[in-house]
């Protein structure tokens, strides 16, 4: 999922705590320490991984 930080925030990747997600968006693997910090607004999620979007849309071509 590609995700930026909340505006004024430094997020922490996951396993390098030197490295930080800010403002520029940034692909990032749907696991739990990602989704949490969505839940929490520290990230905004800008677009989920392709094939889930493509299964989203399934339908709605009616």
């Amino acid at each position: 999922m590609k995700v930026k930080a909340a505006p004024q925030l430094r997020v922490p990747t996951e396993g390098r705590a030197n490295d930080y997600i800010e403002q520029t968006p940034v692909d990032v693997p749907a696991t739990l320490y990602y989704r949490r910090l969505v839940a929490d607004g520290d990230l905004i999620v800008l677009s989920e991984e392709p094939a889930a979007a493509a299964k989203k849309g399934a339908g709605k071509n009616d």
